[in-house]
């Protein structure tokens, strides 16, 4: 496997840097900024289960994403399933030079075989499940413009 080194100096050439310099670290203290956290939390909680997977499948659909909305189906070690899904609006008003409020969408994810439990993760906050339940056909979140991450055992 190629070795990958982490770059220590970053500086634009073409430009001046952006308030609080470019990259997923702060220049001056070095500590991580809040997409560093949150590509931390995000590999935490896929990385969960270690172990070698054995394959499977998880019958299930989403509903209510809105048209920019994404989902994608990982698998742990453990034969645990996350279901990953996001939107990508607009968040940035290009003619006014400001950020703008990412809407926020409720999906549905419904099952074909009730699963035995899940938790819900969103990684912008922490690495820990911000709900969790026991046995279900359908789980429902709260979607705008980054990942969420529901987690389930499969029966």
């Amino acid at each position: 496997m190629p070795r990958m080194e982490w770059p220590t100096t970053l500086r634009a050439t073409a430009c001046s840097d952006p308030p609080g310099g470019i990259g997923a670290r702060s220049p001056a203290s070095w500590s991580p900024k809040p997409a560093a956290t949150a590509i931390r939390n995000f590999l935490g909680v896929l990385g969960e289960g270690k172990g070698t997977v054995k394959g499977g499948a998880l019958a299930y659909s989403v509903g209510g994403l809105p048209a920019n909305g994404a989902q994608v189906l990982f698998q742990s070690g453990d034969g645990a399933f996350a279901v990953v899904i996001w939107a990508e609006p607009d968040i940035w008003d290009q003619a006014a030079h400001k950020p703008i409020a990412a809407p926020a969408s409720e999906a549905v994810i419904r099952f074909a075989k009730p699963v035995a439990g899940y938790e819900v993760f969103d990684p912008l906050k922490a690495e820990a499940s911000i709900t969790r339940g026991g046995p279900t056909s359908e789980v429902r979140v709260a979607v705008s413009d980054h990942p969420v991450i529901v987690r389930v055992k499969a029966r």
